[in-house]
């Protein structure tokens, strides 16, 4: 076969219009396509193309990753990314919080299926309304006014005892007015609580600040442990301020 009989590659004895499509990224029989027939799930990748699963469309090379138990991307890594506290587990294989590393199904301490929202976290597990008095755990504001619970935020493990934490603001509270954020310890008792016993609390310094009007955490020096950040609007004049307390040091 010469190139004007069809011959797509003229220095190839095995490449002409008679020879049968072979899975190996060549054009066998010179119509012009490669290896087909071999891609399976038409996802346009084939096995000899290093599709490691041909039997499904969204899994081959260079696919998105997804949490979901499989390797969609064919990098020989199952659900790369999505391992947030690094502690082998993420939330699509049973990690009940993934922002704590020593919370996990390995370690015990997550709580059956049938306890966890749709995507295996507690973040969605309740639906619907739960009346006051069903509550687990209640934190209520001392004072008239304290607005205890206008910021709240799930701190992550601020002591690093293993369990997470939670941050509450009270803009109205504190003795002079000026509001509070107060870190409570997890886990929290199933009893009725009030901001007095808080492991901590930060103060407003004087009547309008408003600390505790605004709650954030994060790791922000990389030991691994959550700052707490309280947000005052009406400090300094009116100018505003944010105040940090280092994670492990809030008590």
């Amino acid at each position: 076969f010469s190139p004007c009989q069809g011959d797509c590659d003229d220095y190839d004895g095995s490449a002409n219009p008679t020879q049968r499509e072979q899975c190996d990224q060549f054009d066998n029989d010179c119509d012009g396509l490669v290896d087909e027939g071999f891609d399976f799930d038409l996802d346009g990748w084939s096995i000899c193309m290093a599709d490691c699963n041909d039997a499904y469309p969204e899994v081959y090379p260079y696919a998105p990753e997804v949490c979901n138990l499989v390797d969609d991307d064919c990098d020989r890594i199952v659900d790369e990314g999505f391992d947030q506290d690094f502690d082998g587990w993420a939330v699509c294989e049973g990690d009940c919080d993934d922002r704590l590393a020593t919370v996990n199904p390995g370690a015990g301490n997550c709580p059956p299926d049938s306890l966890l929202g749709e995507d295996g976290s507690l973040a969605t597990a309740i639906e619907g309304e739960i009346p006051l008095e069903e509550a687990e755990a209640q934190v209520a504001g001392e004072d008239v006014g304290a607005r205890a619970g206008t910021a709240l935020r799930a701190a992550g493990d601020v002591d690093g005892d293993g369990w997470g934490d939670l941050w509450i603001g009270a803009p109205g509270g504190g003795p002079k007015g000026g509001g509070l954020a107060c870190w409570f310890r997890g886990p929290l008792p199933p009893t009725v609580l009030e901001l007095a016993d808080a492991a901590a609390c930060l103060g407003g310094e004087v009547g309008g600040d408003g600390l505790g009007s605004a709650l954030a955490s994060g790791d922000l020096d990389g030991d691994r442990l959550p700052e707490l950040l309280a947000g005052a609007p009406g400090a300094s004049g009116g100018a505003g301020q944010v105040r940090i307390v280092p994670g492990a040091s809030a008590g």
